[in-house]
């Protein structure tokens, strides 16, 4: 392992805005089992925290999804839509396309470590259609590593990058991210979305809170600069 640091990027909420395909994909499926529309802030609420897409419809209607049948079958139906509203609904989050080439520009090494469940190929898919794939190194999902907060995943990504933590980065925006983050020893930065508010990631201490990526390398780069000289 060498001595440079790295970026490592939550990827919803953080690169990528998919939420409103999440919450269309997840009660279109929800109505194609007969059971009501789960409004948007519930489930926000529900999906972050740490709990799978399956825990989440067993807490919504067991006695539907305690059925492997059922909820073999709603998972599908929820990837399958997602996908189908991909192209329309799921865009580059403020910052990301003007950012992530800088930072390439500059040699670093940037890694993505999701919650998603996905792996191989797959993982890959989104971020080729985006057209960021070819700025990013390594992407762990949790299908490789516990999930959030759980450090695991950061670390994994640390090695594959082969960058130290004490010079790299984990940028997120919720408080989850935050979490791991400090567990990895990363320093952390918070990117404020419109699901997480300044003061609700504020009170998990990041190291550093911006509104967009257009923030991200003006905050980075003076403690980089100074630890490089």
């Amino acid at each position: 392992m060498n001595t440079s640091g790295g970026l490592i990027f939550d990827l919803d909420g953080t690169l990528i805005n998919s939420i409103e395909a999440f919450m269309l994909a997840f009660n279109e499926t929800m109505g194609v089992f007969g059971l009501p529309p789960v409004s948007n802030r519930r489930l926000l609420g529900l999906v972050n925290g740490t709990r799978r897409v399956k825990e989440i419809l067993l807490e919504l209607a067991p006695h539907v999804f305690s059925h492997e049948e059922a909820m073999m079958h709603s998972l599908t139906q929820m990837r399958t839509t997602y996908r189908r509203l991909e192209e329309t609904h799921v865009q580059l989050m403020p910052g990301v396309k003007e950012t992530l080439p800088l930072l390439k520009e500059r040699g670093y090494r940037m890694g993505i470590v999701t919650a998603r469940y996905t792996t191989g190929e797959v993982k890959w898919r989104e971020l080729r259609r985006l057209g960021i794939d070819s700025f990013i190194d390594v992407i762990v999902t949790a299908a490789e590593t516990p999930p959030k907060p759980a450090p695991d995943g950061i670390l994994k990504c640390l090695d594959d990058l082969e960058v130290v933590a004490d010079r790299s980065f984990f940028v997120g925006d919720t408080e989850v991210d935050i979490m791991a983050g400090h567990q990895a020893g990363l320093r952390v930065v918070a990117v404020a979305s419109s699901t997480y508010d300044h003061a609700v990631l504020r009170a998990h201490h990041p190291w550093a809170l911006i509104d967009s990526l257009h923030e991200l390398l003006q905050t980075i780069e003076p403690l980089v600069e100074h630890t490089t000289s």
